[in-house]
């Protein structure tokens, strides 16, 4: 017991007797019974002290009362209320004393500020009113007032410290909290619990936790966790932090890295405390970076593949050009021929998906209207199909810097998948605007091209969504021919290849979304500026530098057989001797088609660097059939005139070539 309280009940246990002593005497004055011994002691006491009795006379006051009260601490014994106390001290008090007079125990609080005419100090005073009858029948009481401002302060410093924890538990972004009994029911639920589980706080308190969001694999780990809750002694963690994966309102997957924690008061239950930060950000980009490495490794491969193979379709899709040339119209052999061609073009096609998936399928940009190619685009999928389409394209929507054939692959493979969702038919919902990105993120700041493709199809199941990126991933049906997943994976690579994103959202039963975002066009012009004029080629001379014999053989024949006079070499260094020949002698090569990669040697981007420095007029065309290097997309910038990409028929050949050798810089 403390001293104070020991104080407290003395004090009541000598006012008994007085009040008995009181009754005893009838209402005679205070001083007649009060002897100096016991008046000493009430005035020594830090406890404000009165006595009035039902006349509203102040029988007794001590020291404290009078230094409180009292404006010149003057004695205050003998007077009434009205008399005794300051008159705005009355009004204050009246309500409160007016149910003593009642015979109503009451308390209030009264501050510096309500005694001293305003002047606040910063001091409080409790005081409680005793009731106590006497002979005349009515009550006085007796007025008893302790300084609680360092109670005050204390009780203020709980109520901010508790305000502090609940405001920083109840706004700490991505970390959600909920505090439960040992026997497992919600006592406290933030905010972003509300958030990331879906129940409100009333739905959730009261309930027992393993109800709302614990799966039915970790019931046995909550009951062993409740199970160590009660036995805790001190605050602290009771399990380690590990990754779980909880369950929202709508029965889906939260993960989360949690821990448990118990908050221990004594003489009171202990609380658990479930801590939980949302891993549902950090999966994804461990999804997108593990997805990105598999897209990378496959599409090394796929690069590699499309070299050899484009290198080999040239050499077919040469000989039969030149096989073409040599029948006429008339011959069997020339339908037969021509559907050989065919084939070849497609698997051009084939070849060229492998290059755009890979790491060297850099986009060769033009400017592009792309509200135009959306239109055609969405009308030439849907054409004759039982699908309708509602079209909102922004009148200004800007142009944007793109490789037009892989934009159109894009599309055209986005909107082929929204028909098949949509075998029993229905609409199509395409959008396109500007918008204008000026906050951090993936994208760079700047004006964008916004592009959304809608359907009411049948929508893709969420455990199926983080693969759809993912190479050849399909739940098509595998027997058919359009049962390859490889279109979005490709997308994937173009839309980052063009700085841009593509996001999708689906939710099965109801459709799915396709948002396309890339850079709006800000320079005036990116075209390469070459003269279309085709001259007569005389008997220009061009050099061919390449390591595959087979097609070396093949494309000087056919560089001879566009009137031109052909040389060859296997290596850089052989081409840049034979140029240095050739200059020496007065009979520089005209134009010099240059092979990017060359297995052992030097390749077409050093061989032109050692040519330039030779002659800074020299004509090169690059060729390649795939290569990671941005020189294919930016050629200019190397110092090429053009390119041409393997395979290539022979009027495309003949184009490039009378293209450089007609064009200002010849």
């Amino acid at each position: 017991m403390t001293d104070e309280k020991k104080t407290r009940e003395q004090l009541i246990s000598e006012l008994k007797k007085l009040r008995e002593r009181l009754a005893a005497q009838g209402q005679a004055q205070m001083p007649a019974f009060i002897d100096r011994r016991f008046r000493g002691v009430l005035d020594s006491l830090p406890v404000v002290i009165a006595f009035v009795d039902s006349g509203r006379r102040l029988l007794f006051s001590n020291k404290a009362f009078e230094e409180r009260f009292s404006p010149n601490k003057a004695p205050l014994s003998g007077k009434l209320l009205e008399e005794a106390l300051d008159h705005e001290v009355c009004l204050k008090i009246s309500p409160n004393i007016e149910k003593a007079f009642r015979g109503e125990g009451v308390a209030f609080e009264l501050n510096s500020g309500d005694l001293n005419k305003g002047e606040d100090t910063g001091r409080m005073l409790r005081i409680s009113c005793i009731p106590h009858a006497d002979p005349t029948g009515g009550y006085g009481f007796i007025a008893l007032g302790t300084d609680i401002t360092e109670l005050k302060k204390v009780e203020e410093a709980l109520r901010q410290s508790e305000e502090w924890f609940r405001n920083l538990a109840e706004h700490i972004p991505g970390i959600s909290i909920q505090g439960y009994n040992t026997s497992g029911e919600v006592v406290y639920w933030n905010k972003e619990s509300v958030t990331l589980f879906g129940y409100s706080a009333d739905e959730a308190l009261a309930k027992k936790l393993v109800d709302l969001i614990v799966p039915p694999d970790l019931e046995p780990m909550f009951e062993r966790i409740l199970e160590a809750g009660k036995k805790v002694c001190k605050s602290g963690e009771i399990i380690p932090s590990g990754e779980l994966v909880l369950l929202d309102r709508q029965g889906r997957n939260v993960p989360v890295l949690s821990t448990h924690t118990a908050v221990v008061i004594e003489g009171r239950e202990p609380l658990l405390f479930c801590i939980n930060f949302d891993m549902s950000d950090r999966k994804r980009i461990e999804e997108e970076l593990l997805n990105a490495k598999k897209l990378e490794a496959i599409g090394i491969l796929a690069g590699g593949i499309a070299h050899d193979f484009n290198n080999l379709l040239f050499v077919i899709l040469g000989n039969l050009s030149m096989a073409q040339m040599k029948l006429s119209g008339e011959d069997p052999a020339f339908r037969h021929f021509a559907e050989a061609e065919k084939a070849c073009l497609r698997a051009k096609d084939l070849t060229q998906k492998f290059i755009t998936f890979s790491s060297g399928g850099g986009p060769l940009k033009n400017r592009v209207s792309i509200g135009e190619m959306v239109e055609n685009a969405v009308s030439l999928v849907l054409s004759g199909s039982n699908i309708g389409s509602e079209l909102n394209i922004t009148r200004d929507l800007l142009k944007a810097d793109i490789d037009e054939d892989q934009m159109r692959q894009v599309l055209t493979g986005i909107i082929a998948n929204s028909k098949e969702a949509m075998p029993k038919g229905g609409t199509l919902y395409v959008n396109a605007k500007n918008i204008d990105i000026s906050k951090t993120g993936p994208l760079r700041s700047g004006q964008y091209v916004k592009i959304v493709i809608r359907d009411e199809g049948t929508g893709i199941p969420e455990e199926n969504l983080a693969k759809i990126f993912d190479p050849y991933f399909s739940t098509k049906y595998r027997g058919s021919q359009k049962g390859m997943g490889f279109g979005l994976a490709i997308a994937h690579s173009v839309i980052k290849r063009h700085n841009g994103n593509i996001k999708v959202e689906s939710r099965f039963g109801e459709g799915t979304t396709v948002t396309i975002i890339i850079p709006a066009s800000t320079a005036t012009d990116i075209a390469h500026q070459v003269s279309s004029g085709i001259g007569h080629p005389g008997r220009k001379k061009v050099l061919i530098m390449d390591d595959e014999e087979m097609l070396v053989d093949l494309l000087k024949t056919m560089v001879e057989h566009l009137g031109f006079e052909a040389g060859v070499a296997m290596h850089g260094e052989q081409a840049v001797e034979m140029y240095a020949d050739s200059m020496e002698n007065d009979q520089k090569w005209d134009v010099l088609i240059l092979d990017l990669t060359v297995k052992g040697g030097m390749g077409g981007r050093d061989t032109l660097k050692k040519l330039l420095y030779l002659d800074p007029e020299v004509k090169a065309i690059v060729s390649s059939g795939y290569s990671s290097d941005p020189i294919m997309s930016d050629f200019m910038s190397y110092g090429f005139k053009d390119i041409l990409s393997k395979p290539y028929a022979l009027d495309q050949l003949k184009n490039v070539l009378n293209r450089v050798l007609s064009s200002k810089s010849a």
